[in-house]
């Protein structure tokens, strides 16, 4: 598969499809915008908005002559996610024939994520809604194509909800971390700020390395005294050394942080706190990056098993969702490997044994940081590991064991 994301808009006055291909995804998608007549200048932003998104992350991308909808080729990949995202006013009969058609499908592939346009009272438009389809979740996205772009994101591409973890030093910004964890948390992000998140009774360094490892975006306050706290450069290092997403609110006067992938200016007030305009800016920015900033640790694993393999001469191919056959110069398949990055998960051990029917016999590599599990966590998974014959392997070891097997 030379794609792992398709972008699609399905309007009465445009029709156009763009497939791209992003390191990290461990599973492919598809984004269909639909809308009500009327409507299609908003939702023609909204494409190109997502598109310009995934445009930077992209390493290819290309048009895709069709079909669009219905018989796209990705209904044919039974591990795509296929997200529709009606824009709609009045929901008229065309959109609500695709919306049922959508939710006649297996619900944890095709989503439906209904944006209400800006002016529209939800409650009168969902009684008019079928039972079932009036009780889809809205997209909170306030007529803001940006937001709908990030959303999608999340929804199709992320798969989960996202992950944060605030660095910063608490003399300086407290108050604006107070509202950043109020604000992320009110848009569906799970934070972890240490003054609300820490555990009575845990060792701090433990804990902090153990809640880096389980989520996939720091967000860094920089502010002018950061250098002075000795633990925010611990958890900078942290993320720069495990490859977790990085990205950074900068104070006027602040240091520059090396390797952070997107940053933003802001500007306190002399109580220490954003305006609400400057909050909803800020979040507004960690909303729209979140998504491909997630990629980066898994891509850095895609891109060391693939470069372990084609040492000695092999390559790799990807197998059922995520994992990954490693073959050697002769072909032939010597491991299965899922590079997740993230510490192990009851669901990658699944992914694993049900791609090792396509590679028999050969040993089941799990690679990731799980030495920053919690202790029962880490007990828990080595004894399942070891049921089904996984190698638990960091990057190191994922490196070297892939480079002995081709």
């Amino acid at each position: 598969m030379s794609w792992n994301v398709v972008l699609q808009l399905d309007t009465a006055q445009a029709r156009s499809c763009e497939q791209f291909a992003i390191p990290g995804l461990r599973r492919p998608s598809r984004i269909l915008i639909i809308c009500d007549l009327g409507l299609e200048p908003t939702a023609l932003h909204a494409f190109k908005e997502l598109r310009a998104a995934l445009a930077v992350t992209a390493t290819s991308s290309q048009k895709c002559a069709g079909p669009v909808h219905p018989h796209c080729r990705t209904e044919g990949e039974r591990a795509c996610v296929h997200a529709l995202i009606p824009i709609v006013d009045q929901a008229g009969p065309t959109v609500m024939g695709t919306i049922a058609g959508w939710m006649s499908q297996s619900p944890d592939r095709w989503l439906v994520l209904p944006a209400l346009a800006a002016g529209v009272d939800p409650a009168l438009l969902l009684a008019t809604w079928p039972t079932k389809m009036s009780r889809l979740q809205l997209v909170p996205w306030g007529g803001d194509a940006s937001r709908l772009a990030s959303i999608a994101l999340q929804r199709a591409v992320y798969g989960e909800r996202p992950r944060l973890f605030v660095s910063y030093r608490r003399k300086e910004s407290q108050e604006m971390a107070d509202q950043l964890f109020d604000a992320m948390s009110r848009r569906g992000f799970q934070l972890f700020l240490d003054r609300f998140s820490g555990t009575a009774g845990r060792l701090f360094p433990q804990e902090i390395a153990e809640e880096l490892a389980e989520r996939d975006v720091v967000v860094l306050i920089e502010t002018p005294n950061i250098l002075q706290s000795r633990w925010t450069k611990w958890e900078v290092a942290f993320a720069r050394r495990y490859r977790l997403g990085l990205l950074a609110l900068q104070w006027p006067g602040a240091p520059t942080f090396p390797g952070v992938a997107h940053r933003q200016t802001v500007v306190p007030q002399a109580n220490g706190e954003l305006t609400q305009a400057d909050l909803a800016s800020a979040a507004n920015f960690i909303e729209r990056e979140h998504t491909l900033a997630s990629l980066t640790r898994p891509a850095f694993y895609e891109t060391l098993i693939d470069q372990a393999a084609k040492t000695n001469g092999g390559w790799t191919e990807r197998l059922a969702e995520g994992t990954w056959a490693i073959r050697d110069v002769n072909g032939t398949r010597m491991a299965a490997v899922a590079p997740a990055g993230r510490p192990g998960r009851l669901g990658d051990a699944r992914l694993l044994v049900l791609a090792s029917v396509l590679a028999p016999n050969c040993p089941l590599i799990l690679a990731g940081q799980h030495r920053h599990l919690p202790a029962g966590a880490q007990t828990d998974m080595a004894w399942l590991a070891s049921t089904l014959n996984i190698e638990l392997l960091g990057h190191v070891d994922a490196y070297a064991r892939v480079k002995a097997l081709v």
